[in-house]
């Protein structure tokens, strides 16, 4: 809760906490994406999702990653202005990279949890 904002103060360690902040949203994602289907309400209403359910707290964890990506874009705004344009969207720092790292640590957690 203390080192990730600490890290996004300085230039030298903003990529650091970008990472951090990533990968802990992306765990919490999947971790509470679990237990909420493991646990689900019986009745399946809207409000039963959000009160019954972690969806809220997602929610929240993804405001948190989109605060820690728009710290790093306002000090890394001109990074990439020279990447040739094919795969952009699959690289480091964007969007795309966090979907990859997202769906491959959702299977890999899938698949252990299955094996265990």
């Amino acid at each position: 809760m203390a080192i990730i904002p600490w890290l996004f103060l300085f230039r030298r360690t903003i990529h650091w906490a970008y990472i951090l902040n990533g990968i802990s949203v992306l765990i919490g994602i999947i971790l509470m994406a679990d237990f909420s289907l493991d646990k689900l309400p019986p009745d399946l209403t809207v409000r039963a999702i959000f009160i019954g359910t972690t969806l809220a707290d997602i929610l929240l964890l993804a405001g948190k990653f989109i605060m820690g990506k728009a710290l790093f874009d306002l000090e890394f705004s001109q990074l990439d202005k020279e990447l040739p344009v094919r795969f952009k969207f699959l690289r480091y720092p964007n969007l795309g990279w966090w979907l990859v790292h997202l769906a491959v640590m959702a299977a890999l957690y899938g698949i252990s949890a299955e094996l265990l």
